[in-house]
């Protein structure tokens, strides 16, 4: 009898102590619970115009953008204005020809100088390069010019590079010879004896401030250069 009341007491411990260890291993589960649908709130940013920071560098910069841009859009329309002038001009000279300038004071001298021109180019007077340039630069100084003068500067520079070439023993019927002559007469200083007398070529000097006519229309003249 007492056996067994020992053996009923091991019984009942050995099952405290599994049940222990049971308790201790497994995971433990909790008491399931009723689904709840979440929320979702969107929140916006909001703008509050009494609050709000301003840039002013970044305002400048845009002003000044959208100053360029309408600066550049007035000059482009600008630009169109002019040309569409342009246009319209030539279109009424095309269909009604040049107006007539003979009353204006000294075109009477370009008109003489064409006519003398024109009759070159027919065949009705020599042709002459000399003339045709002496012609239209003579007009522009309202026929102040001497022409008299003006065929003995070239005679007296032709004379000089002939010259040259036989001082220096070159072939006078050479084309080559003779253009760099008259290059070397225009760039370079030359000399020549004549008798006892040296006479000495200095080279031409372009007006280097106004090589274009900006300033002066004759600035480009061959008489200019005399």
């Amino acid at each position: 009898m007492r056996y067994h009341r020992i053996k009923k007491f091991i019984g009942i411990v050995l099952f405290l102590v599994q049940t222990s260890v049971l308790a201790q291993t497994l995971p433990s589960i909790s008491t399931p619970q009723p689904a709840v649908p979440k929320t979702y709130i969107q929140s916006y940013p909001y703008h509050n115009p009494q609050t709000q920071i301003l840039d002013p560098v970044g305002s400048i910069n845009i002003q000044k953008q959208n100053e360029a841009i309408v600066m550049s859009i007035k000059e482009h329309q600008q630009h169109i204005n002019a040309e569409m002038q342009r246009q319209s001009v030539i279109k009424t000279l095309v269909n009604n020809g040049f107006p007539s300038q003979m009353n204006q004071p000294g075109t009477s001298y370009f008109y003489s100088a064409f006519n003398e021109i024109d009759s070159m180019l027919k065949r009705q007077l020599p042709l002459n390069l000399a003339r045709a340039v002496f012609l239209t630069e003579n007009a522009s100084y309202e026929d102040s010019l001497s022409y008299e003068e003006y065929k003995k500067f070239i005679k007296d520079k032709a004379t000089f590079c002939n010259t040259k070439i036989r001082e220096e023993k070159l072939d006078a019927d050479n084309n080559m010879v003779k253009n760099l002559m008259i290059f070397s007469l225009l760039t370079d200083t030359l000399e020549i004896r004549f008798g006892n007398k040296t006479v000495t070529n200095y080279p031409v000097r372009y007006n280097l401030d106004d090589y274009q006519s900006k300033i002066n229309y004759d600035s480009h003249f061959v008489t200019k250069l005399m």
